[in-house]
């Protein structure tokens, strides 16, 4: 079908939005409009770590999540995953050039809807630090690794500025931008109060595609259903909200949106979430982060879903996205603790999903392998140091990155 574009025009002061909406209903290629502008973002904690730091080697083996002790039975030699997933990052780009996702970089797409031009780098580091929580290289002797560490390309879709305020038009773009494009799963960390409607009409477009996307419920410590796009997570057959839980003791982590009924699973959010950094942070050799937020558990669950397809289609069943999220919501933990918090209680672990993909299909799946990864107990604080920066705020609160 035709494209979809979202158009920013300056209005005079004496134009509302109301009106503009009267005057094009009848209009044929008419979906929706909306008032538009730059989403603030709060200030954010970084703190920089080495590559063997405690923070790192905690975050994936015996913590929550268990990236590590599944980690051989999606990329088991003979039967694991060996079909390629594109994710589409919306965020503030992505620096192709980092080590650790430079070989995960999609050769020919990406696209940048603030400057209006294909050169999608990060002008911050929040979509680098994103791209790597699904996709960072494992085994490189560099860095950390994503929850899918092979087998996947990032499409760097930037929609946010410098100062990681979110363009409403921009991300309009971007969500159509990778639906026309076939992308496997859009991972968007933002998200704001009130209503969109240029948005939900983007989102709903995707999802009638069949394109899976996953929201971050939001780090206000409120009610995730007030705040867009994570209220439509559950709105959708493709379409997930992502809240934020204690990488270590899988409590929900304080700042987190929650909802028994707009948010659809909880990840690791808090407690040393590390990941990638832009080159240019030159102060720090290995170019790792550690960092906090919703943001962070919506990559890992993006990657969640980018396993369940790849093991799929790599045996030779192309399930859609819709089945994907089925998928991921029947196999992944639940803890009663976490009721009020998620639908469900539901938690990711890597580990658990495997084992019930494992026992849906046995004959066509690896077979799990033994478990010989022990936690860890290693001082994550040994290793780091704190760097805040103060990032700019808008006069219009709406919405915030998150």
């Amino acid at each position: 079908g035709l494209p979809l574009l979202a158009y920013a025009v300056k209005l005079s002061a004496d134009i509302l939005v109301g009106h503009l909406r009267k005057h094009l209903t009848t209009e044929p290629c008419y979906i929706g409009v909306g008032q538009d502008g730059l989403f603030p973002i709060s200030a954010a904690t970084l703190q920089f770590a080495t590559r063997d730091g405690g923070a790192l080697q905690r975050q994936h083996s015996g913590g929550v999540m268990k990236t590590a002790e599944s980690y051989d039975f999606f990329f088991d030699s003979t039967k694991g995953i060996d079909t390629t997933i594109t994710f589409a990052v919306i965020d503030t780009g992505v620096d192709r050039n980092n080590p650790d996702l430079k070989p995960r970089m999609h050769s020919t797409l990406g696209y940048d809807f603030v400057d209006n031009d294909r050169d999608a780098m990060d002008q911050d580091w929040h979509g680098t630090f994103a791209a790597g929580m699904i996709a960072a290289v494992r085994d490189n002797d560099y860095g950390g690794y994503g929850v899918m560490s092979a087998f996947a390309k990032i499409v760097s879709v930037r929609a946010c500025t410098e100062t990681r305020g979110c363009v409403g038009s921009a991300i309009v773009n971007s969500i159509n931008y990778a639906t026309q494009n076939n992308i496997d799963v859009m991972s968007m960390s933002f998200a704001g109060v009130g209503s969109y409607p240029p948005l939900e009409s983007a989102i709903s477009n995707a999802a009638t595609r069949g394109r899976a996307m996953v929201f971050a419920a939001g780090n206000e410590n409120a009610d995730a259903g007030q705040y867009f796009p994570a209220r439509y997570g559950h709105k959708y057959a493709t379409t997930v909200t992502v809240g934020a839980i204690d990488s270590v003791t899988r409590a929900k982590s304080s700042f987190s949106n929650f909802s028994s009924v707009a948010v659809s699973i909880t990840a690791p959010g808090s407690n040393s979430i590390c990941s990638t950094m832009p080159t240019s942070y030159t102060t720090n050799h290995d170019l790792v982060g550690c960092s906090a937020g919703t943001s962070f558990s919506t990559p890992e669950v993006a990657g969640a879903l980018g396993l369940i397809l790849a093991i799929y289609r790599s045996s030779g069943d192309n399930i859609s996205a819709s089945q994907a999220k089925t998928i991921l919501l029947r196999h992944v933990p639940r803890d009663p603790a976490l009721a009020n918090a998620v639908e469900h209680g539901r938690y990711l672990d890597l580990l658990a999903l495997a084992r019930g993909i494992a026992a849906d299909r046995p004959a066509t799946l690896p077979a799990l392998p033994r478990i010989t990864t022990q936690p860890t107990s290693i001082d994550v604080n040994a290793s780091t140091t704190s760097l805040t920066r103060s990032l700019a705020h808008s006069a219009d609160p709406r919405a915030t990155n998150v």
